[in-house]
């Protein structure tokens, strides 16, 4: 039980620390969902849409394991700083186990409101993690310019501060097209990419 809650801890203080400038509290966009089975096994799939008048389907979120499922997130970055693009969606889901482990999902908002889906991350915590990989957008600290960067943040051993960040995989922005199914794991111990 000690180390559930310890990993709880680890698994929200550095989603806290991370959010910079994404706002958590959002009347824009909801999640909706529907169970079904498949071969005797639950699945669940998850609906990002938009609320209002119009409501949209911004994508769809896979749900596998229902056991270790949490909870679900969403925040937005408003004004990234991409030419074309008015805001970010992230969407992360979290789970538990013997780790905790979260999915992250970033939907990024043109001005005509369409939806360009980023490839997920993948995280897991344990109770000796101090990383995570996430996206640094142009308006956030450590942001650059017309860039999306692909950054592994290490945190100070409390978890308190961001010690350092290491740029993995940098997207110049050009209104590219992501491949949505493309998953970026991070890995908790040692630096195998």
């Amino acid at each position: 039980m000690k180390k559930i809650i310890i990993i709880l801890i680890s698994v929200f203080t550095s989603q806290l620390i991370n959010a910079q400038d994404f706002i958590s509290e959002t009347k824009k966009y909801d999640i909706i969902n529907s169970i079904g089975t498949k071969q005797d096994e639950y699945t669940t799939n998850f609906d990002v849409i938009t609320t209002g008048t119009e409501v949209t389907k911004v994508g769809t979120i896979h749900i596998s394991d229902l056991e270790t499922f949490h909870d679900i997130s969403v925040q937005v970055l408003p004004k990234p700083n991409l030419e074309g693009i008015k805001e970010v969606i992230k969407v992360t889901t979290n789970y538990i186990a013997c780790c905790g482990y979260s999915d992250t999902f970033y939907f990024l908002v043109t001005n005509d409101s369409d939806f360009i889906r980023l490839p997920h991350i993948e995280n897991t915590f344990c109770e000796e993690t101090v990383s995570e990989v996430q996206y640094v957008f142009p308006i956030q600290k450590y942001g650059k310019a017309n860039m999306i960067l692909r950054t592994e943040i290490t945190y100070d051993k409390k978890i308190e501060t961001i010690k350092e960040t290491e740029v993995l995989q940098s997207l110049v922005w050009n209104d590219a097209v992501f491949d949505s199914n493309e998953v970026i794991t991070s890995i908790p111990s040692g630096k195998e990419y």
